[in-house]
């Protein structure tokens, strides 16, 4: 898993929900400096968050860890 790659999905899915760092920090209980570090690419949720994580922000743990390929043409 690529951790720059799963930090721009985060972001961008964090975004896309109209919430900010301290917001996803907050529905998920952990500090904002962690969702930053995250969305950075400086460390990875843990296997333990994943699932959290993509309940919070609307999505699978499949398309934050490895989104669908997009079609040729």
């Amino acid at each position: 898993m690529n951790r720059k790659k799963l930090g721009r999905r985060i972001r961008r899915a964090r975004e896309a929900k109209g919430w900010t760092q301290w917001q996803l920090a907050d529905e998920l209980g952990l500090s904002q400096p962690t969702i930053s570090d995250w969305e950075a690419g400086a460390i990875a949720p843990s296997f333990d968050n994943l699932p959290k994580l993509a309940k919070a922000l609307d999505t699978t743990v499949s398309d934050l860890v490895d989104p669908p390929k997009k079609a040729a043409g």
